[in-house]
C-alpha cells in the first residue's frame, strides 16, 4: 500500500488536536516522521512533506478556536495509491470514516475514495486507470459493509452493498450492541432500532436516512401496526419513502418482532 500526495511539494496543516492527528496519519495511514516537537510534527509522504501544528504550548492544551488551513490552495490532502480497493477496506476497518467510497471517474481516468482525518480534513485517494483497467475497476466498484456478526459468514451475507449508487440493505433485527434482542417485545422500540442499524450502515457506504427509497417490514402481529408504524412515521418525518408492512410467522429470535430491510439511491 503506497500513499504519495499528488503534485504537492509542502503542506501545512493546523489541527486542534496533534496526538489524534499524529496517531492518525503515523498509525493508520502508515506515514514516517521526519520531524517532532511539541506543537509540530512533520510526516514524509514520498516527495512531500507534510506539517501539522497545534495550538498551546503542549500538545493538546489550548485547542485551536479557529483551525485553518494552508495547503498551496488547495482545501485537500490527495494520496495515489496502488490499489483503492484494499486501501479502503484497510482504512474503513480501522475506523476512517470516508464521505465517497471507491467511485469510477471515468473522464479523469481514477477511481477515487474521499475519507475525512480527525479534524474534518478532507483526504483524496485516487488510483489512476487506463483503458484496459477500466472494466475491472468498474467491476471492483461494489462496495460491502459487515456489521461483525457471527451468522454473516456461516449464511453468508453482508449488512449492506452498494454498487455504483444503489445500496441494499439486508433485513434487520433489533439487536444491540451485545448482539441481544434489544427491548424484547417491544414494537415501537424495536422498530427504531433497527432503523438506526440501518441508517450507520449506509453511513459506511456515504449515504444518508433521506436516500432511503423503500422499506420493508416483516412484524409478527400486524395488530401492533400503529406502534411500529409510529417510530417509522418519526425516524422518516422529513424523508417518507415507499413502505411495506408484512405480518409474518415468526423471527429468527423468538423476542423479535420486526425485522426491516431497505433500499436506498444516491444522487
Amino acid at each position: 500500500m503506497k500513499f504519495e500526495f499528488k503534485k504537492i511539494d509542502y503542506i501545512m496543516v493546523m489541527v486542534e488536536k496533534m496526538s489524534r492527528a499524529i496517531e492518525f496519519y503515523r498509525d493508520i495511514l502508515g506515514l514516517p516522521i521526519k520531524f517532532e516537537s511539541e506543537s509540530w510534527t512533520e510526516f514524509q509522504s514520498g516527495p512531500t512533506t507534510l506539517a501539522l501544528h497545534g495550538g498551546g504550548k503542549h500538545r493538546d492544551e489550548e485547542p485551536l478556536t479557529a483551525p485553518h488551513r494552508e495547503m498551496a490552495g488547495t482545501s485537500s490532502i490527495g494520496f495515489n495509491v496502488d490499489d483503492l480497493q484494499r486501501t479502503y477496506e484497510f482504512l474503513q476497518s480501522r475506523g476512517v470514516r470516508f464521505t465517497l467510497p471507491p467511485t469510477p471517474r471515468q473522464n479523469e481516468g481514477i477511481l477515487l475514495a474521499v475519507a475525512l482525518d480527525p479534524d474534518g480534513l478532507e483526504i483524496s485517494f485516487a488510483q489512476l486507470l487506463n483503458k484496459e483497467s477500466h472494466e475491472v475497476s468498474e467491476a471492483t466498484s461494489v462496495q460491502r459493509t459487515f456489521s461483525g456478526a457471527p451468522w454473516e459468514e456461516k449464511v453468508g451475507y453482508c449488512r449492506a452493498i452498494r454498487s455504483g449508487n444503489t445500496i441494499a440493505v439486508t433485513g434487520t433485527i433489533s439487536l444491540n450492541d451485545n448482539g441481544e434482542i434489544h427491548a424484547p417485545g417491544n414494537p415501537y422500540q424495536q422498530t427504531k432500532r433497527c432503523l438506526e442499524i440501518i441508517e450507520n450502515a449506509l453511513a459506511k457506504l456515504g449515504a444518508k436516512r433521506e436516500n432511503i427509497i423503500r422499506t420493508r417490514l416483516f412484524v409478527t402481529d400486524i395488530k401492533l401496526w400503529e406502534e411500529f408504524g409510529r417510530a417509522h412515521g418519526e425516524f422518516f418525518a422529513d424523508h417518507p419513502p415507499a413502505t411495506s408492512m408484512i405480518e409474518v410467522k415468526g423471527l429468527i429470535d423468538s423476542n423479535a418482532v420486526v425485522e426491516i430491510e431497505a433500499d436506498a439511491i444516491l444522487g
